[in-house]
C-alpha cells in the first residue's frame, strides 16, 4: 500500500488477517506457500479498494 501513497495500518491488519495471512506478515514472499502467497495477491488487491471486487 506504500506504493499507492497509503499506509492505513488498520486496513493492511485487516485485511492479512481476513486472508488468513497475519502471523505471517513479515515472510518474504516468495518463502509462503503458492496458496499463501494467492492470498497476499488477493489482499493486495482488495487494499485498494476496487468497486469491481465488492467482497472487501
Amino acid at each position: 500500500m506504500q506504493l499507492y501513497g497509503k499506509t492505513d495500518k488498520a486496513r493492511i491488519q485487516s485485511l492479512l488477517q481476513l486472508v488468513g495471512l497475519k502471523d505471517k506478515q513479515h515472510i518474504a514472499l516468495g518463502k509462503l506457500t503458492p496458496s499463501e502467497q494467492r492470498r497476499f495477491h488477493l489482499a493486495l488487491a482488495a487494499a485498494q479498494r476496487p468497486k469491481l471486487c465488492g467482497l472487501f
